[in-house]
């Protein structure tokens, strides 16, 4: 949100300069798409490392101990 607020301004700021080919804008919207797909990624990786911190720990396993031989 804040990001698109930033392009809207910036758009109005400086449209007469802004002249881009039609060939150019696949790519553009490709990198602005892939950009926002990793922000997405990165802000729930941090809310999922987040919610699992403040969960207890879990109890070590009892089926794992060495067996005797």
């Amino acid at each position: 949100m804040r990001l698109a607020f930033a392009g809207a301004i910036a758009l109005l700021l400086w449209r007469a300069s802004l002249r881009v080919d039609r060939a150019a804008l696949p790519g553009i919207i490709g990198l602005g798409v892939t950009v926002a797909g990793m922000n997405l990624c990165f802000y729930a990786a941090i809310e999922r490392a987040s919610c699992s911190r403040s969960t207890k720990a879990p109890e070590p396993r009892r089926d794992l101990e060495p067996v005797p031989i």
